[in-house]
C-alpha cells in the first residue's frame, strides 16, 4: 500500500512540472500580450491547482503514516533528524518548500481570476506560477541527489 501511494505521488508530480510549466507560458503569454481572462487558461489554472492540492494530500499522508512518519514513526535509535541529511530533507524541507509551492499555485490561480485589468492579474500570477516552479523542481528528490535521491518514476 505504501509503495503504491509513493508511485502515486511520483506520478503526480509529472502532471504538476508539466501543468505549472504550462501555466507560466499561459501567464505570460497573457501579461505580454495584455489580453483578458479566456476560459483556456482557467482550465489548465485549475487542472494546476487541483493537481498540486491532491499531490499535497498525498504527501501528507505520506508524511504522517507513511514509512518514515510523524506519526508511528519506525526511525532507527539514536537518529537526529536535523542532522541527517535524508531525515531532514524528507521531514522538513520537502514539505515545507511544496507546501511554500502550493500557496503560490493558490495565489497565482486567485491572481489570474481577479476583475482588474489584463496586464497586472497576469503578471502576478505569473511570478507566483514561475516561483513555485522553481521551488518544485528545487525541491523534488532528483535521481543525482545523493543520499536522497529517488528513480524518476
Amino acid at each position: 500500500m505504501q509503495t503504491a501511494i509513493l508511485e502515486l505521488h511520483s506520478i503526480l508530480r509529472w502532471a504538476i512540472l508539466i501543468l505549472l510549466v504550462a501555466s507560466v507560458i499561459a501567464s505570460f503569454r497573457r501579461w505580454a500580450g495584455n489580453r483578458q481572462f479566456e476560459g483556456g487558461n482557467r482550465t489548465i489554472f485549475i487542472l494546476t491547482l487541483i493537481s498540486t492540492h491532491l499531490n499535497f494530500l498525498v504527501g501528507l499522508y505520506l508524511l504522517l503514516f507513511g514509512r518514515y512518519g510523524v506519526i508511528g514513526a519506525q526511525l532507527p535509535p539514536g537518529v537526529n533528524i536535523m542532522k541527517e541529511r535524508f531525515y531532514r530533507f524528507f521531514l522538513i524541507e520537502h514539505p515545507t518548500g511544496m507546501l511554500i509551492a502550493i500557496v503560490l499555485v493558490t495565489l497565482g490561480s486567485r491572481f489570474s481570476k481577479m476583475n482588474k485589468s489584463g496586464k497586472g492579474q497576469y503578471k502576478k500570477a505569473f511570478w507566483c506560477f514561475l516561483i513555485a516552479l522553481l521551488i518544485v523542481l528545487l525541491m523534488i528528490p532528483w535521481p543525482f541527489m545523493s543520499g536522497i535521491g529517488r528513480p524518476l518514476i
